[in-house]
């Protein structure tokens, strides 16, 4: 554990930080990313394979009667919603025109008379739908949606990281208080150690950080700590940097193990 304070003068803002350290920054959060990643992909397949066919049963719905028309074919496609094949039925308009409708079961047979309706120049069966999938198939899209919004969220953690180091300056919290959590590791009891540091704007603040590992610490103990000029309540122990980047005081800058 570092206890020993630095010399902040000698490290201060702005600092280089290197592809390598960025990298490892920006995939920390594997979870998250990977995830993400695979609910987008799984998801955008999903999407191409139903979200083409439900269109057209959201974008018509204002329907209205449109006489009667017969049945002139009817098909069995390779296609099962809730284990029922869908059909698709093609008719006759009273203009002699054709058109086709979907419904999950089949409904109709070849020669039957048929109500119909119409939304501008979209002529169905009542009851049935214009493609094989329904307006459920709109579902899909919250895959690709929820899987982008997971991968970019682990991603702005890294860049959040990545600016910390970059601009974040470099102070020693003093060690405040210590208190039991009540939890034990090998026996040992774990403390919740908390540090308090003093910002460029003369405000004081905390951080917490918690351990078994309090055999050389007292009040008033040195950890150096890096924090957000702009949000000081974004801090970290320079010893406990994630995704494996350390600082090295000899060099002044920052580094993968």
């Amino acid at each position: 554990m570092t206890t020993n304070p630095i010399e902040k003068e000698l490290i201060s803002p702005p600092r280089d930080v290197s592809i390598l350290v960025q990298i490892h920054l920006l995939l920390n959060n594997r979870f998250a990313i990977g995830v993400g990643w695979f609910f987008a992909c799984f998801g955008m397949i999903f999407c191409i394979m139903f979200l083409p066919a439900a269109i057209p049963n959201l974008i018509y719905w204002n329907f209205q009667p449109a006489g009667k028309g017969e049945i002139i074919d009817v098909q069995k496609m390779n296609f099962e919603i809730n284990e029922q094949r869908v059909f698709k039925f093609s008719f006759k308009q009273p203009d002699s025109n054709t058109g086709q409708s979907y419904t999950t079961g089949k409904k109709f047979k070849n020669g039957d008379s048929v109500k119909l309706e119409r939304s501008g120049s979209v002529v169905r069966i009542v009851g049935t739908r214009l493609s094989p999938v329904g307006r459920w198939g709109l579902f899909f899209i919250l895959f690709p949606i929820f899987g982008l919004v997971l991968a970019l969220d682990g991603v702005w953690d890294g860049l959040r990281a990545i600016q910390l180091l970059r601009s974040g300056i470099i102070d020693n919290g003093r060690l405040a208080a210590m208190t039991k959590t009540g939890n034990y590791n090998d026996d040992k009891p774990e403390m919740n150690l908390q540090y308090q540091f003093t910002t460029a704007n003369g405000e004081t603040e905390d951080i917490f950080i918690k351990t078994d590992d309090t055999k050389s610490l007292t009040i008033d103990s040195l950890r150096p700590l890096l924090y957000d000029p702009f949000n000081p309540k974004i801090s970290v122990f320079l010893d406990v940097l994630p995704a494996g980047v350390r600082f090295d005081e000899m060099k002044n800058t920052f580094t993968v193990n």
